[in-house]
């Protein structure tokens, strides 16, 4: 009936009824892609021929070449009534392939008697057919997981059958925890990435792939001004810190780049990364500020006395000048100024007056003392004229004499 049917691959014919039958030679040789046979239910009681179909039953006396050229049947279904027993020639069964993932035997997966028993062909004849449902028997294999440079013991998934699909799985579900700094990064069979659904050819073995996490260090102005600068790099690594700002970073006013801080504490010359880094610009007052000091005539720009350039003062602090004493000069307001540094001009200046000098003594012609030298010469000689004249009274003619009523000198 179905002899040399080379395309069928499935047949179902188990609801026949086969109680009368008697001959059923070569029904299925030749049937080459045959791979399901579903017979459950027959009877075979009444064949007496089943040469080039089946095996022999208690009333067949020819069985030869039952299975011949059927090697492509993986499964059949036996019923409780199908009677079979060896005879010759041989039904010649096809041996259960050893390749493409199949064992050579044939296994029973249906509950009962011989459940799970596995048999080759040659075994299965032998064994009269136990009733139920038989197929090939897959190899069984592995999956195994292990953790690469993570922590955790190999797992293993056994039994898987070959042509079996399998899930990967994940680190976590197997008990795998990842190295220091340190993400998973997938699984790798041999030199290749592994497949998210695994199709069971034979034993896989799938390594844990880990990666260093992905981390930043960003650099910040702090008081200065300019945008974040960021450099990306992973767990692991070193960074030589930078020696200076950015090209982008601004100095406060008065101030120059002295460092970078993490935190409260300065930073290293070279991290060592193990997590996302901030450094924050680290600003000095300038040491070069200059100052000057002036010493003006009040309500003038006149000096009274030379400038002075201080040199080396520091931003932002308090300078502090007193004011000397200029000779012939009289300082105006306080002898002490202070101011707060900056980087423009710094000056102070203090303001003078000028000192009021005495007016110089009055001065006598010459006439004029030589004429108090004569008053003084003649008034000499009056006095002995007068005391001369006190007994003589002579005089002489326009000379100075005394007056003898006041007492005082005349000129006559």
């Amino acid at each position: 009936m179905f002899f040399n049917a080379s395309s069928l691959t499935n047949l179902d014919v188990s609801g026949w009824n086969t109680s009368v039958v008697t001959n059923m030679s070569a029904m299925f040789a030749g049937a080459s892609a045959l791979t399901s046979l579903d017979v459950n239910g027959w009877n075979t009681g009444n064949v007496t021929n089943m040469s080039w179909m089946f095996h022999s039953t208690s009333n067949v006396t020819n069985t030869g070449s039952l299975f011949s050229l059927m090697t492509s049947l993986r499964e059949f279904v036996i019923g409780s009534n199908f009677a079979l027993r060896i005879a010759s020639p041989s039904p010649e069964l096809p041996p259960v392939s050893t390749t493409g993932g199949y064992t050579g035997f044939w296994v029973k997966i249906t509950e009962g008697a011989n459940f799970g028993d596995t048999f080759t062909s040659a075994q299965m004849m032998n064994n009269l057919f136990t009733p139920g449902t038989w197929v090939w028997q897959r190899a069984s294999h592995t999956v195994t997981y292990q953790s690469g440079v993570g922590t955790g013991t190999d797992h293993v998934i056994s039994d898987l059958l070959t042509g079996s699909s399998h899930t990967v799985l994940t680190p976590t579900a197997v008990g795998f925890t990842p190295p220091t700094g340190h993400v998973f990064a997938g699984w790798t069979i041999g030199n290749n990435n592994a497949p998210a659904t695994l199709n069971i050819t034979g034993n896989v073995t799938l390594v844990a792939n880990w990666l260093p996490n992905s981390h930043t260090i960003t650099y910040q102005p702090g008081l200065g001004s300019g945008a974040n600068h960021v450099i990306n790099t992973t767990f692991g690594t070193t960074h030589n810190v930078l020696t200076s700002a950015p090209s982008g970073f601004t100095a406060p006013p008065g101030h120059v780049f002295a460092g970078w801080t993490i935190g409260v504490n300065n930073a290293p010359a070279t991290l060592n990364i193990t997590g996302n880094v901030t450094l924050v610009a680290r600003w000095a007052p300038r040491t070069d500020i200059t100052g000057t000091v002036n010493f003006f005539l009040q309500g003038t720009t006149t000096p009274v006395s030379p400038s002075l350039t201080r040199a080396g003062l520091t931003f932002g602090q308090s300078w502090t000048e007193n004011a000397p004493t200029v000779s012939g000069h009289t300082l105006v307001g306080a002898n002490s100024q202070t101011i707060t540094l900056g980087t423009s001009e710094n000056v102070i200046t203090f303001f003078f007056t000028a000192d009021q000098t005495p007016p110089p003594p009055a001065t006598t012609s010459a006439s004029t003392r030589q004429q108090q030298r004569r008053w003084h010469t003649t008034s000499s000689a009056a006095t002995t004229t007068t005391n001369t004249a006190t007994t003589s009274n002579s005089t002489t003619s326009g000379s100075p004499n005394r007056s003898a009523t006041t007492g005082q000198w005349k000129r006559w």
